[in-house]
């Protein structure tokens, strides 16, 4: 209806104004309270599911707060064993390594300290934002009772839970090799040096990526010692420790964890509630 007709009908557009205020009350006293309470569930779930076990805490209750993958390498034994997570941590494990230019071809084995595990510092980053947005869900217990507020609310946990989907989802070059060391006390005994292995994650998969090298030999000029070992067809020149280095032999094996599928779900169902309450609210403005 044009506005003449509304100045020629001001009843019926006080009408239909009244109509939005009662849906307006009706979402928010109605249907807004139970959605919101369910984001501030799920919020809970998801940190829950990246909360390291108390160190007091029983074995049973160790068990049922870690998880224990496999790490195998596809069609090969290059690599075999596993790793337990729990929380933000790599607590336990046993990595196999028979690499075709490493140690001879011999088996390697590295075993992880667990008075220095290795931190999955994505599924940290993804628990701190989610932290965030649960301080937030409880800094406003009454937001239901009115829509800027419960706009707003949303608008910031939706924030965060897009930050901490980024943090399962990317990793900064800077955090990788050639650009980060390995902690050689992550594994006991130490990794040599000669050998790089880390952890990260994809989404709902924990990622191990293991690299043998070959540092530059002084004296020998680099050109002839890459000629030397051209025959390697894994090999390719980075500078790491500030020395320049072969990569001999590389391989990563992705394994999928229910865990951090749980995380990414939770990150995902809440910024997709935040959102769609979000949209209900701005139609009533």
């Amino acid at each position: 209806m044009s506005p003449t007709a509304y100045n020629e009908d001001p009843g019926r557009l006080e009408s239909e104004k009244s109509v939005v205020r009662k849906e307006l009350q009706w979402m928010l006293h109605t249907r807004a309270p139970p959605l919101v309470a369910e984001i501030g569930t799920i919020l809970q779930t998801g940190i829950t599911c990246c909360t390291p076990t108390p160190p007091d805490a029983s074995q049973a209750v160790r068990a049922a707060g870690s998880a224990t993958l496999a790490i195998t390498s596809a069609n090969s034994d290059l690599l075999k064993g596993f790793v337990t997570v729990d929380g933000t941590a790599v607590v336990k494990g046993e990595l196999n390594l028979k690499l075709p230019h490493y140690n001879r071809g011999n088996a390697f084995k590295a075993v992880i300290n667990p008075s220095n595990p290795p931190i999955l510092e994505q599924v940290e980053e993804a628990r701190n934002f989610l932290v965030l947005a649960y301080q937030e869900f409880r800094s406003q217990p009454h937001a239901t009772q009115d829509q800027e507020v419960l706009m707003q609310l949303l608008a910031n946990i939706s924030i965060l839970a897009k930050k901490a989907k980024a943090a399962l989802t990317k990793i900064a070059e800077s955090s990788v090799f050639p650009n980060k060391e390995c902690d050689v006390k992550w594994f006991s005994p130490e990794l040599p040096d000669d050998l790089v292995i880390e952890f990260h994650v994809i989404q709902a998969s924990v990622v191990v990526s293991v690299f043998a090298l070959n540092y530059h030999q002084p004296g020998i000029p680099l050109q002839i010692q890459s000629k030397i070992l051209s025959k390697f067809k894994n090999m390719k020149l980075d500078t790491y420790k500030g020395r320049p280095v072969e990569v001999l032999d590389q391989l990563t094996v992705e394994s999928a964890s229910p865990r951090l599928a749980t995380l990414a779900r939770s990150i995902d169902t809440v910024d997709g509630l935040c959102e769609d309450l979000s949209l209900k609210l701005q139609a009533l403005r």
